[in-house]
């Protein structure tokens, strides 16, 4: 039985689409995909959401050029897609460079452990190799979850992965917050009980300024933090809130 695969191609060139699909096939692989829509503000990166959570595909490959990771906006829609995925499901980038491993270390810190190949005549014995691994996921000290609402725009559920914290701060850069709630996880709160908010705190790290918000409600994986921009950010600071001395992470979607 062959491996059922998602593939997304970031540049609309049929011809070479067509290509990679039917080399793929013949090495044993269904492929099912699409060609990227750089739509940040109409989140067309959730229009794959469904098929990356259905538990169906053995692996999600995404195919491009470096020029087309350079594109902010895609880079931050794949970003979205890439935390928003099935937990396990295995990811490859195929991708045309003169200097793969240089080229990965340039991405943000999520995109990291991700199996990258670089798209030479070899592509798919190394493909199919990767594809059977097992994914393995970033030890990070937090948990990131994006929602794409008709109407609302983005909302991110944000929580500790292995602890509590006594409050939390999140902040951004490049996108403006414009709601925060917290509440059970995997359902966006109707309503909810904001603990000593503070709103438009501006914080310095690297010397590149976020503007967050903070709430003193306890924070855990039962129990998380919703927040809700106008745009999406290029970078988070999120963590434990601390008045004094905070101890925050950044996390970079670009």
């Amino acid at each position: 039985m062959s491996s059922k695969v998602y593939f997304t191609m970031l540049n609309k060139d049929e011809d070479k689409a067509k290509e990679i699909f039917l080399t793929l096939k013949n090495y044993g692989l269904d492929v099912e995909g699409h060609f990227w829509k750089d739509d940040l503000q109409n989140m067309s990166w959730a229009s794959s959401k469904n098929d990356l959570t259905s538990g169906k595909y053995k692996a999600w490959i995404i195919c491009g050029n470096e020029s087309d990771f350079k594109v902010k906006s895609t880079l931050q829609g794949l970003t979205l897609l890439l935390l928003a995925k099935k937990e396990d499901l295995n990811v490859i980038v195929l991708i045309k460079s003169s200097d793969v491993d240089k080229f990965k270390k340039e991405l943000p810190f999520i995109w990291q452990n991700i199996n990258f190949v670089s798209l030479d005549f070899s592509f798919a014995t190394k493909v199919v190799a990767k594809i059977h691994l097992p994914f393995k996921k970033l030890s990070l000290p937090y948990e990131i979850k994006p929602y794409a609402v008709p109407g609302l725009g983005l909302w991110l559920e944000i929580n500790p992965a292995n602890e509590e914290w006594d409050g939390v701060l999140i902040g951004a850069r490049n996108a403006k917050i414009k709601h925060m709630g917290i509440g059970q996880p995997g359902k966006l709160p109707e309503k909810s009980i904001l603990e000593y908010p503070v709103r438009d705190l501006k914080l310095e790290v690297d010397e590149k300024e976020f503007v967050c918000w903070a709430v003193q409600n306890k924070i855990d994986k039962n129990n998380v933090a919703f927040i809700n921009f106008d745009g999406v950010p290029e970078e988070l600071v999120l963590g434990p809130w601390n008045k004094e001395q905070p101890t925050v992470y950044t996390f970079s979607l670009c």
